[in-house]
Order: structure tokens, then C-alpha cells, then sequence
């Protein structure tokens, strides 16, 4: 019997490969995962349309900051746009493939004398990762910063599957169609935005300055970032004043630094993180009638 799988990357010669979960995601815990690097746009909706056309479940995996790779073999497979990372500057204008990383983008643009995204300074994500959850910290967001994004339309009925450029989408956006927490449908190919006259050394000493904030605050342990989005009251106090910070189960444990962390002390499995996970969100649920939502992703 032929694996779906071998199967799939003869016919459309996209390079794919078993990955552990320390090599794809922050918490360093769980399997691993089947994942395809496709290098090109054409590759990517090529790769995804042959996906769907075997029935094939996958998700879309950026730098796996917010990514629960489940334990033993997941069913999903996992499609990574890293090779997608080009960074073009004309002007102000900063037009960026969904597999760069902020961290490129950053940097690129401090080279051309423009700034922004200094606050997110120490966050591994991508371009495409970060416009899907709209990242952000310190009072700022990436959608500020975006005015146009190319998405790829997965279910088009009436596209000619031929014509590549006639599955994209784009878009138009201003901070307003971001909310909190909450950014784009669809997977992210390219992104349009606009940055702001810096210096070099402003950028620089800007980044460190939230790279230290954020050392201050958060644990240097491997782990998804925030558990759960916070709401008036942050999720960090309601699960402190549940009495659960420090709280282990198996290799994870609830950060004794921020207790909106679950990181890895050793050996933790997906189990052990989605254990500690429900027991924070029961807590905090039966002592406050809140109800806790999920900031990362489980890959099944």
C-alpha cells in the first residue's frame, strides 16, 4: 500500500519529512508531525490543492510559537511557508511573503531606515503566523502596520485551478478589521506594510528594550507563550489567584514567573500541557465563572 504521503510529494515534487515536535515547536514536547516545505507560491497552492484533493487534513505551521504537537504520530499533516520568506522595500512600503519572520522583517527594514515592529522583539513568528492571530504586546498589534494581505482562497468553486494567480485574494486592511487576538482567515501569502521612519540605532535600542520587558516578565523555559487570551482581568492573575502557579503535571508546569505560561521542565509531553491547561480553565472557571479561551493550536 502506498503512503499518502510519499505519494503526494511524488506528485508535486514538494520536499515533505517526519519532524519532531523540538524541532517544530517552542514547547519542545509531544510527537511529531508529517511536515511539506513547498518554495514557491505556485508549490504551496499546488501542494494544497493535491491535499484536498486526496482528502488529506493538514494545518498551516509558521515558527510552532503557539504549536501543541500532539503525542505519538499526528494525523495532520503540517504545511510550512518558511521558504516563502522574500522581503521587498520601495519607500515606506514593505511587502513581505507569509513565511518571513518578523524578526527578518525587522531587520531588513531598520537596513532602509524604517521601524515598527520593535514590539515584537524576541517573539519567534512568522509574518504569516502573526497576521492569522494579529499579534501583538505592549499596546501595539501587527495589524497597525498592514494595509494589504494576499490570501489564498482554498475553497474557490468557480477558480480555474490552472491559473494560480486566480486563487489569491487580496485585500485590504486597516487596524480596524484586526481585533484583539483575532486576524486573518485563510493562509497568508504575501502582506503589504507600512513602516515608519527610524533610525538604526532607535530600532535597536527600541528592541532591546522590549526584548529585556519581556525577559522580565516571562519565563525563558520552552513553552507556547500565552496559554489563554486575556480578557479584563488577565488570565495570568485569575490562574495565580487560583492558587496554580508552580502546579505540575508530568515535565509541565504552570510558570512560577507568569502563571499564563505552561513551560517545559523536562520530558513534558502534549498530554501533560493539555492536563495542566484544563485544570487552569476549570479553576478559574469555578472560583471566577470565567471562561478561559485558548491562545494556541492543537495538531491532532
Amino acid at each position: 500500500m502506498v503512503d499518502i504521503k510519499e505519494y503526494i510529494k511524488s506528485q508535486t515534487g514538494v520536499y515533505g519529512a517526519w519532524k519532531s515536535a523540538k524541532e517544530i515547536s517552542t514547547f519542545k514536547g509531544g510527537g511529531q508531525a508529517f511536515v511539506f516545505y513547498p518554495q514557491s507560491v505556485e508549490k504551496a497552492v499546488e501542494l494544497i490543492d493535491v491535499l484536498g484533493e486526496e482528502n488529506v487534513d493538514f494545518s498551516m505551521l509558521g515558527n510552532g510559537s503557539n504549536t501543541l504537537v500532539c503525542d505519538g504520530n499526528c494525523r495532520q499533516v503540517l504545511v510550512c511557508l518558511k521558504g516563502l520568506c522574500g522581503v521587498k522595500i520601495d519607500g515606506e512600503k514593505v511587502v513581505c511573503e507569509g513565511g518571513a519572520s518578523v524578526a527578518k522583517i525587522t531587520f531588513e527594514g531598520r537596513k532602509r531606515g524604517l521601524g515598527g515592529l520593535e514590539f515584537l522583539s524576541g517573539v519567534p513568528c512568522t509574518l504569516g503566523g502573526a497576521l492569522k492571530m494579529n499579534a501583538g504586546a505592549f499596546s501595539s498589534q501587527i495589524g497597525d502596520y498592514v494595509t494589504k494581505i494576499d490570501i489564498l482562497n482554498i475553497d474557490c468553486a468557480n477558480c480555474d485551478k490552472n491559473r494560480t494567480q486566480n486563487r489569491i485574494r487580496e485585500i485590504s486592511v486597516n487596524s480596524k478589521d484586526l481585533a484583539y487576538r483575532k486576524g486573518v482567515d485563510g493562509i497568508v501569502l504575501k502582506a503589504e506594510l507600512k513602516l515608519a521612519k527610524k533610525s538604526g540605532e532607535q530600532s535597536v535600542n527600541e528592541a532591546r528594550e522590549y526584548l529585556r520587558k519581556r525577559q522580565e516578565k516571562q519565563p525563558s523555559l520552552p513553552s507556547l507563550g500565552s496559554v489563554f487570551k486575556n480578557g479584563k482581568i488577565p488570565s495570568g492573575k485569575l490562574i495565580d489567584d487560583c492558587g496554580l502557579k508552580g502546579v505540575k503535571i508530568g515535565g509541565a508546569q504552570v510558570s512560577q514567573k507568569h502563571a499564563n505560561f505552561i513551560v517545559n521542565v523536562g520530558g513534558a509531553s502534549a498530554k501533560d500541557y493539555l492536563t495542566l491547561a484544563s485544570l487552569c480553565k476549570k479553576e478559574v472557571f469555578e472560583k471566577f465563572g470565567i471562561l478561559l479561551e485558548e491562545e494556541f493550536v492543537t495538531i491532532e
